[in-house]
């Protein structure tokens, strides 16, 4: 690591790493690097909702095999309260509990 300093770590943004093509693997590769998430449906950049074709369950098992500890919505909405519970729920059905 070029900086070795335990307040340094890294971030990874889902829609910036589909744009580039990288891959969920790569993610669970930054184990101990990587501390925090943004997570936005890719392809629009809002909030994730039921339905959508991106595998958000792979996303979180690698940030989860990364042992990351916080994530963020980092996406546009227009129905805040609506978009945000739906957003939650994807997520939530996403957790195995970890």
């Amino acid at each position: 690591m070029a900086v070795n300093k335990v307040n340094v770590r890294l971030l990874v943004d889902l829609y910036h790493m589909v744009y580039v093509n990288d891959t969920v693997e790569y993610v669970a590769r930054m184990k101990g690097l990587l501390k925090h998430a943004h997570i936005a449906e890719p392809s629009r950049r809002v909030y994730p909702a039921p339905g959508d074709e991106y595998d958000y369950a792979a996303f979180i098992e690698a940030l989860y095999a990364a042992d990351c500890d916080t994530c963020s919505l980092e996406a546009s909405c227009k129905d805040f309260e609506s978009e945000a519970a739906k957003a939650i729920s994807v997520f939530r059905a996403c957790d195995k509990g970890e």
